[in-house]
């Protein structure tokens, strides 16, 4: 959906984990439709399809996101509140960027001051 917005609005908006077809191997011998797996995407997959959350994020792991946040210049992440393991990617992206907002039925972190 947002890559539709996107297009709608004329927007150039950059979207973690959008469609691609690109090399995924370092001498590009394999293609995929998705993008390498970064650790941010790697820690809210494990939220979202395993109901995986670390019980301490470790400062490896705080630099990891930090350097995907500033990647994507990120300002903001956006999880919807009526995803089916919301609590689970509520509570990870509260130990990693604290309290969100919850407005139109999502919650949204400021990552501005990270990044």
């Amino acid at each position: 959906e947002a890559m539709r917005w996107s297009t709608a609005t004329g927007l150039a908006l950059p979207v973690a984990s959008g469609y691609m077809l690109g090399p995924v191997a370092g001498d590009g011998s394999r293609v995929d439709f998705n993008p390498p797996v970064r650790p941010l995407r790697a820690l809210l997959n494990n939220a979202a399809d395993h109901a995986r959350v670390p019980a301490t994020i470790t400062a490896a792991q705080r630099l990891e996101v930090l350097a995907d946040l500033r990647y994507w210049r990120a300002a903001i992440v956006v999880a919807r509140v009526d995803e089916p393991k919301a609590g689970q990617i509520r509570a990870l992206c509260d130990a990693l960027f604290g309290w969100p907002v919850e407005t139109g039925g999502v919650w949204v972190w400021d990552v501005r001051g990270l990044t």
